[in-house]
C-alpha cells in the first residue's frame, strides 16, 4: 500500500489544444514547486507537439487566493492566420458577454 499523494501530471496534449484554440494555457495550482515545475515541463512538451516556440511564466504565490501560483504558457510566435483567427475568437467572445455584461463588469470592479 502506497499513501505517498499522486503526483502532479499536467497533459501536454490537453496544453497544445489550448495554446492552438487560444494562443495560451493559463492554470492555478497550489504553491508546491513541484506543481510549477510539472506544468513548464508540460508547456516545454506542449511546444514540441505544436512545433512552436513558447515561454512559460508564472506569478509570485498569492496570499489572497491561498498561495495559489498562476502559471501561464503562450505561443512566442503567431503567423498572421492565427492572429486573425485569435482576434476573431476574442470578438465572439466579446460579443458573447454583450455589452450590458461588459458594461456591468466595469461598474462592478469600480
Amino acid at each position: 500500500m502506497n499513501d505517498r499523494p499522486q503526483s502532479f501530471r499536467p497533459d501536454p496534449a490537453e496544453i497544445a489544444r489550448a495554446l492552438e484554440i487560444d494562443g495560451q494555457y493559463v492554470a492555478e495550482v497550489p504553491p508546491q514547486r513541484e506543481h510549477v515545475v510539472a506544468l513548464r515541463r508540460a508547456g516545454r512538451e506542449a511546444a514540441d507537439l505544436l512545433g512552436s516556440p513558447v515561454r512559460v511564466t508564472s506569478t509570485l504565490p498569492d496570499p489572497e487566493r491561498a498561495g495559489r501560483v498562476t502559471v501561464v504558457v503562450g505561443v512566442l510566435k503567431l503567423d498572421a492566420s492565427d492572429r486573425e483567427r485569435l482576434g476573431e475568437r476574442a470578438r465572439v467572445l466579446a460579443d458573447e458577454f454583450g455589452p450590458g455584461d461588459r458594461e456591468r463588469r466595469r461598474h462592478n470592479s469600480s
